[in-house]
């Protein structure tokens, strides 16, 4: 009966403890600066990867259309949005708010 159970593979110790170093250091950190860690790896990769612009659109203006949504309207370097009753968010650090 013993022969037909496969043995349960158990790790070895010193990646049991480093998977556990891991969890704890991952707690120990508050969690809005792991997100914004997070998010700036996602942002590095990101720019690693190649764009291509849309056939007929310039790459300046595809990439504007990229950032700012299909419905934006985009002319000469201005960035407009498409709602105009969408108002651009300040960061908590500062922005066109908090120098005013």
């Amino acid at each position: 009966m013993q022969a037909t159970l496969p043995a349960i593979p158990t790790p070895e110790a010193q990646t049991l403890a480093l998977a556990v170093l891991c969890f704890v250091g991952g707690m120990a950190v508050p969690t809005r600066f792991g997100i914004e860690r997070v998010e700036g790896f996602g942002r590095w990769v990101a720019v690693k990867l190649p764009y291509k612009s849309p056939p007929g659109m310039d790459e300046q203006q595809g990439m504007k259309r990229a950032v700012y949504g299909e419905g934006s309207v985009v002319e000469d370097g201005d960035d407009q949005q498409a709602d105009p009753d969408t108002a651009p968010v300040d960061s908590e650090a500062g922005g066109e708010s908090a120098q005013q």
